[in-house]
């Protein structure tokens, strides 16, 4: 069973993130946190097989949330899942630690292969240009 926190201010969002991910027989999101503060706590504090990070949280961004993961956590896998382009964001969050980005739009045909990557130590981008962003150095 892949055992997800998700972390994201929109509790709208959260239902249809659990909803459409506990279709799938071998996924449940255990956990959920509206700040990035909880976020780190949580991530820190139990096992998770993933965590689901959007970047717009109220208390900071998803990008510190994520250091602050990386800190306690420096092999949890960590999805960007936000409501910006992933040609704005996704190089940048992949530089900065993260496994992956989904953009919100991408929900519905890629959220579930996106979590199987990240969760089996691969990247995830959905474009081919943002992944040869993210492997250009800084």
């Amino acid at each position: 069973m892949i055992k997800i926190l998700f972390a994201d201010d929109n509790p709208t969002m959260r239902d249809i993130i659990r909803d459409f991910i506990e279709t799938e027989p071998d996924m449940v999101v255990a956990g959920h946190a509206e700040t990035g503060r909880l976020a780190t706590e949580l991530a820190c504090r139990d096992d998770w097989d993933v965590v689901l990070l959007d970047l717009t949280l109220p208390d900071q961004s998803g990008v510190e949330t994520l250091k602050e993961i990386r800190r306690c956590r420096p092999l949890l896998p960590v999805l960007i899942v936000s409501g910006f382009p992933e040609s704005q964001y996704g190089a940048k969050v992949i530089k900065a630690g993260a496994n992956g980005y989904l953009a919100k739009e991408r929900i519905p045909q890629e959220l579930v292969a996106a979590i199987r990557a990240v969760t089996q130590g691969q990247n995830y981008l959905s474009s081919k240009r943002a992944y040869r962003a993210a492997e250009t150095p800084a």
